[in-house]
């Protein structure tokens, strides 16, 4: 699945939380994910993909619920996230701005 990404021409960032997302996707029905499970199943480095969750989930992208039960769920369906939504909640500030 990651080399279907990286065709796209994103920055890191981006790729990695557009994998996040379809993962998340992907198993909707099973309720809430937690970022340990998809960054092993997607092998990406959990830490980074926990930060980029993060900034996900204060763009309105996805919900974040904590605690035994906890983790990460989509926000709204799929099909009403967009590729720019993605890119603009995960690009870091350009210097000098």
């Amino acid at each position: 699945m990651r080399g279907d990404v990286r065709l796209l021409g994103l920055s890191k960032s981006a790729r990695y939380a557009l994998l996040g997302l379809i993962h998340l996707a992907a198993h909707k029905d099973e309720g809430r994910v937690l970022v340990e499970n998809a960054a092993q199943a997607l092998e990406l480095p959990p830490s980074y993909l926990a930060k980029l969750f993060q900034k996900m989930a204060r763009k309105g992208l996805l919900e974040s619920h904590r605690g035994p039960r906890g983790g990460y769920i989509l926000a709204r369906a799929p099909e009403q996230i967009t590729l720019a939504e993605v890119v603009s909640a995960t690009q870091e500030p350009a210097e000098g701005r």
